[in-house]
């Protein structure tokens, strides 16, 4: 019944039993209740906290209740000066956020995040022209060949030129493999002598460019229809966070003209990636779609390394790889 204010079913029935019985003593009320003491004293103290309970009179330390109607009168008070003080409190926080709205309006706010879809090989090539057209100061470029960007609009002869003609800095990273081309091998000697950066990995997965820190395209061949899409993202708090991601790969490639140089290791970068893709579990189509080459060279190196290795089979090519710290876990 007195659970509505916060009173417990134990506290509640030593109340009434008091109101009927009037001036027991704390062990006259635990025998009666059949309580501990301990138990009897802990519930007389929250009827004492609830003002339920007078004072003890003289020396007798009788429990002596407050009556019903004036008790209950007495917590139906401090109920409404509760929810008085939690009304207040509520309208101090309406202010107090009406005043952050207010400063929140007056502060620029950031410019929203553009999502542009292009599916299409044509369409994606024709807009990263545009898009690399339009930059004032640095191209990043993803560019793992392919059918889609060979070697991104900004290694294309006319704009590549275009472009590092007007002073604008451009990094592309490229795979490897763009040494097996003598063709393309020509055309990335005449952009770097033009002022590109360019650097190459065995494998990369990204494919796209970033433009000024403020637009980027990136695209991805589908594999199961094998359809080319792509995005352009404008803003630069989402294109911020893509810029270190090619910053990684970037310190982690290797500068074009020192290609052919050989670094004194026992593997190639292009065996290394390749025996890393086949541990991972890659069939050699997938692993020559990864490294941009054919799977007749990807067969024609494993043919190599086992017999750099000694191996009869793959198998024991990769325990013997693994013994020599050829593959990493």
């Amino acid at each position: 019944m007195l659970e509505p204010f916060g009173i417990s079913p134990e506290t509640e029935q030593l109340y009434f039993m008091l109101v009927k019985h009037p001036g027991m003593s704390i062990e006259e009320a635990a025998a009666r209740l059949d309580w501990h003491e301990a138990e009897t004293m802990k519930q007389v103290d929250e009827l004492a906290e609830l003002s339920l309970l007078w004072p003890s009179r003289g020396d007798s330390g009788g429990l002596h209740p407050v009556e019903p109607e004036i008790g209950l009168d007495m917590l139906i008070a401090r109920e409404h000066a509760a929810l008085a003080t939690r009304t207040q409190v509520l309208q101090e926080c309406k202010v107090a956020a009406r005043v952050l709205a207010a400063e929140y309006s007056s502060r620029p706010r950031a410019a929203p995040l553009d999502v542009e879809q292009v599916d299409g090989t044509g369409k994606i090539h024709d807009r990263l022209v545009r898009l690399v057209r339009e930059a004032q100061s640095w191209i990043m470029a993803f560019a793992p060949g392919g059918p889609l960007i060979p070697e991104t609009a900004v290694a294309d002869r006319g704009i590549g030129e275009e472009i590092l003609s007007r002073g604008i800095r451009v990094q592309s990273v490229q795979l490897d493999s763009v040494c097996n081309n003598r063709a393309r091998m020509s055309q990335m000697q005449r952009l770097l002598d033009k002022g590109m950066e360019i650097r190459t990995v065995p494998v990369l997965s990204l494919r796209g460019v970033i433009v000024d820190g403020e637009k980027a395209l990136l695209s991805q061949e589908m594999e199961d229809s094998g359809k080319d899409v792509g995005v352009v993202l404008s803003g630069s708090s989402v294109v911020a966070s893509i810029a270190p991601v090619f910053e990684q790969v970037w310190l982690s490639a290797v500068p074009f003209s020192l290609r052919g140089q050989g670094h004194g290791s026992e593997l190639t970068n292009m065996e290394g990636a390749l025996l890393q893709l086949l541990q991972e579990g890659y069939t050699d189509a997938q692993a020559a779609r990864r490294l941009a080459v054919s799977t007749r060279t990807v067969g024609r190196i494993v043919a190599d390394l086992m017999t750099q290795l000694g191996a009869s089979s793959r198998f024991q090519a990769g325990v013997l790889a693994r013994r020599r710290g050829w593959l990493g876990p």
